[in-house]
């Protein structure tokens, strides 16, 4: 009964472990913003803390005396819970100083990020690092193997991804959902209390804890630290290298990593529950066929993952999703369970917690230079699949130096292995590229894998270009996909009486920031999150080599972060983000982002925000207007009439927005004639009151747009309703006091068009 007691407290705190870190990597998002060197930053300091309180609790138990792990277990617990309670007010800090310190010197910024994360993520990362050699106190006490701990451990990471990302964060919103894990870091800590009444303690200085003679593990001391540390980067480093296959094939949405994640982190919970049974039925043997078999199956497994985006996983929400999961489960469980056998096994034959100490703390440092390394230098340089298979060569030698007696035999399948790779690479970057449907006819004229992403542009039959971003076509020359691009800039500028200084938040195909250079602004700032994606501006002719002009200035940084730490004003803000449903969106369409464009807006400065009804669930395209309605009270709604997308445009301060159109005045060439412009205008102040009526606006707090899509299953309505049915309703004049949905359903509605 004890037993099973403990396995639910590893469960529970591994649960809790996960979703913090997952929090973690939100909230430092919105406090340095979104970003490759955001997300290297939260990784090296929650694993570096992690190996140092490892290290640390280690060195401290070699001293112990006479100690219930269950207790400093508990203690443990009770610093991660507060630590966690500290969260948010910790990280609004972060974001006051990463301001103030980018205005006075911006090269001091990323070692200001780095130290305020270490403050933050200091002191839960040390407790958290430390719970694995009180681990090792922990299964002596209970006669249990070390790797069965860390297995439920794990099991416990595994699901809790799944339950913040799909239940916490959509229905409590992130405030609510810290409380609720800091309550389950409690709860752990009573158990444990619970539990560890009456029980004996471990005793006597640690030179006599476990110094009985040790049974003899798969390898020695000195060669199992490099193991560990080889496995652990190996692990992370395909995980970089193999979600570049998955995102393209599921979208780059919030629910989509954590399915990945989930799958991953059940492979090594099965893998230490294997190494248990192995460990104990003295299968030595084995270990180095492990490590090599590990090896064998990533090369084998790669050309499967280069082509999920040939996979289908249609059907409903539920269905769709589940097919994920265990798409991702059969193509990296073999993999992954082989590699998540070597660090427990290892800890299963090191009875001190010093060595067990030692042997996490190098598989964490392996974790940090696979992650940091494969994203920032492998992956860019060579691909994904190919970084796979260097991953996959480097634990095949590796099984092939511990078992010099298979040599011949395993070098042979080796060979056959990596034979299998490379005459089955489908070619990713010169041959084709990862889009979740069937597309054919183009070529590859532009390819970039960054720490980011997976950046590519093709030329279609017809000459026509895209601009492909992780699998999404998020732009190129399609007169009816891009339209609208133009009118993000020309609407805010003609409906501005003297517009000058402007800014473009995201720059996709650099269509938006040559409209504004036409209409005469004397200074485009541009904000865009990818280098990479400015890199691919010349294989599009519509900016019209927008880059070279000498009055527009291209940074590279997160928008939100940009809006936060300059001090220029402007008189007109373009918002054409990635959809909002995409992972990290979310912060550029919150409340709190509005009013950080607002304050960066002139007295009688316009921000223009797209609203894209056809990526959109209705109810969320209610919840972009309201949110945008929200912090603009005077804001109007235009739709394009070509691509019949819509645009939010909002007035700071000045005349109703859409009676007043002094840019019209400019004669250039805008592909509308001034009655269509003024026509399209289809929502006034009024309009937008009616139609976001009752409708809560998206905040940082509840993300939405991010962890909604299961939510939305519930709201009733929407699930037949067109967003461009309820728009009808509210331009209705009078329109009745609130939308019958019912109606809506089969409405067919008649909007102006060009």
């Amino acid at each position: 009964m004890k037993r099973s007691v403990l396995y639910l407290v590893v469960f529970l705190a591994g649960f809790a472990a996960l979703s913090w870190e997952i929090l973690w990597q939100l909230e430092l998002s919105l406090a340095i913003g979104f970003s490759s060197l955001g997300t290297a930053l939260t990784l090296a300091t929650t694993m570096g803390g992690m190996t140092v309180g490892s290290l640390a609790m280690g060195r401290f138990l070699r001293g112990s005396v006479s100690r219930n792990p269950l207790y400093l277990y508990l203690g443990l617990e009770l610093l991660i819970g507060l630590s966690g309670l500290a969260l948010k007010p910790g990280f609004r800090m972060v974001e006051g100083w990463d301001t103030q310190v980018y205005q006075y010197n911006p090269s001091l910024a990323p070692l200001t990020h780095l130290v305020s994360a270490l403050l933050l993520l200091g002191v839960p990362t040390l407790a958290l690092g430390a719970t694995i050699p009180v681990f090792a106190l922990i299964s002596k006490a209970f006669d249990t193997p070390l790797s069965w701990l860390y297995g439920m451990n794990t099991a416990g990471a595994s699901i809790g991804c799944l339950v913040i990302g799909f239940v916490l964060l959509p229905d409590l919103g992130v405030s609510q959902s810290v409380l609720v894990v800091a309550g389950l870091n409690f709860t752990v800590a009573l158990l444990a209390y619970l539990l560890g009444r009456g029980q004996v303690a471990v005793s006597g200085p640690q030179d006599e804890v476990g110094s009985e003679e040790a049974t003899p593990g798969p390898v020695g001391p000195d060669m199992s630290l490099l193991v560990v540390f080889l496995t652990g980067f190996a692990t992370f480093c395909l995980e970089i290298a193999w979600f570049r296959s998955f995102k393209a094939a599921f979208g780059s949405r919030t629910e989509s990593f954590a399915i990945m994640l989930s799958a991953v982190l059940v492979g090594l919970a099965i893998g230490a529950r294997l190494a248990g049974h192995l460990s104990r039925r003295q299968k030595t043997h084995l270990f180095p066929i492990i490590l090599f078999a590990a090896g064998f199956f990533i090369l084998v497994a790669t050309p499967v993952v280069e082509r999920f985006d040939t996979l289908s996983f249609s059907g409903s929400y539920y269905r769709a999703n589940l097919l994920r999961w265990m798409a991702t489960l059969l193509a990296t469980g073999p993999t992954i369970v082989l590699l998540g056998t070597s660090l427990p096994w290892l800890l299963d034959y090191e009875s001190r917690p010093e060595r067990c100490s030692k042997l996490y703390a190098c598989n964490t440092l392996g974790a940090i230079f696979g992650s940091v390394l494969g994203a920032w230098v492998l992956i860019p340089t060579f691909g994904f699949a190919r970084t796979s298979w260097g991953i996959g060569i480097l634990l095949a030698l590796l099984g092939l130096a511990l078992a010099p007696q298979r040599r011949l035999v395993l070098s042979g399948a080796l060979t056959v292995a990596l034979s299998i790779a490379i005459f089955l690479e489908s070619g990713i970057g010169r041959d084709r590229v990862q889009i979740p449907w069937k597309t054919t006819g183009y070529q590859i004229v532009g390819y970039a894998e960054t720490p980011e992403s997976t950046i590519s542009v093709v030329e279609l039959e017809d000459g026509r270009r895209d601009l492909i971003i992780d699998g999404f076509i998020t732009t190129g020359e399609h007169e009816e996909m891009t339209h609208y691009m133009k009118w993000m800039a020309h609407l805010p500028m003609i409906l501005h009486p003297d517009p000058k200084d402007t800014l473009v938040i995201c720059f996709g195909t650099g269509q938006t920031a040559y409209a504004l250079y036409q209409e005469g602004a004397t200074r485009v700032d541009i904000v865009e999150l990818n280098k990479e994606v400015l890199d691919m501006a010349e294989y599009f002719e519509k900016n019209n080599g927008v880059l070279e002009k000498d009055n527009v200035f291209p940074h590279i940084m997160d928008g939100r972060a940009w809006l936060r730490r300059t001090t220029q004003k402007y008189d007109v803000i373009t918002l054409e983000p990635m959809a909002p449903t995409f992972a990290g969106v979310n912060n550029l369409y919150s409340r709190e982002f509005y009013v950080l464009c607002k304050d960066r807006l002139n007295k009688e400065g316009i921000a223009c925000q797209w609203l894209p009804f056809h990526l959109l669930h209705p109810r969320q395209t209610l919840m972009v207007a309201a949110t945008f309605q929200d912090v603009f009270p005077n804001c109007g709604l235009w739709l394009d009439p070509v691509g019949y997308t819509g645009l939010l445009v909002g007035v700071k301060d000045g005349a109703s927005v859409g009676t007043s159109w002094p840019g019209l005045a400019r004669e250039i060439d805008r592909s509308l004639t001034n009655e269509e412009v003024e026509r399209m205008m289809v929502l006034d102040s009024d309009g937008m009151r009616r139609l976001t009526n009752g409708i809560p606006p998206i905040t940082d707090d509840n993300q939405e747009l991010a962890y909604g899509s299961l939510k939305l299953l519930n709201q009733a309505f929407e699930r037949k309703a067109s967003a461009l049915n309820v728009i009808h309703w509210a331009s209705t004049d009078p329109p009745p006091e609130k939308p019958d949905y019912r109606k809506l359903l089969d409405l067919r509605v008649e909007l102006p068009r060009k």
